[in-house]
């Protein structure tokens, strides 16, 4: 058995019953045909690119499922037939096993690490030009500063 995915999208003039006897009636062909569904998620409405069948929104659908070559050639011949259905796919999925997920989470953090280094080593960068772009303070001493000061009280106003 392979394991497959499949989305799709039922028009919004449908109320909220309509789409729940929409996917029953789905699952329940799905189950005729002897597929084994694992999962069933509903995505909710949204806009779709284009206009299909004139219809500009949808509610959307993900059914993922166990079956044979054949149950899938028969439960899209059905799906086709459907009125209530604007567009459906169904793709191979493929299982990941727990180590390339544990794979996949290292990997995104190693990502995620390279990331933050990168940012503090431009906000460092950053830090620096602008201390070269001030250039050095030049110290005055306690004594001038005390001459210009008396400089300036001497002058009139």
């Amino acid at each position: 058995m392979q394991h497959y995915e499949m989305l799709f999208i039922s028009p919004v003039q449908a109320n909220e019953k309509k789409q729940n006897e929409i996917l029953e009636k789905i699952i329940g062909l799905a189950t005729s045909l002897e597929m084994k569904i694992t999962e069933n998620k509903d995505i909710g409405r949204k806009k779709l690119a284009y206009p299909v069948k004139k219809v500009v929104q949808g509610y959307y659908f993900l059914i993922e499922f166990d079956a044979e070559q054949p149950q899938i050639k028969k439960f899209d011949r059905e799906l086709k037939l459907m009125p209530d259905i604007v567009r459906h796919l169904i793709v191979k999925k493929k299982v990941k096993t727990p180590e390339e997920i544990r794979k996949q989470k290292a990997t995104q953090e190693r990502i995620r690490e390279k990331k933050i280094k990168e940012e503090q080593a431009e906000l460092a960068k950053e830090k620096t030009e602008k201390e070269e772009k001030k250039g050095p303070v030049e110290k005055i001493k306690l004594e001038d500063l005390d001459k210009k000061l008396d400089e300036i009280l001497k002058e009139e106003v």
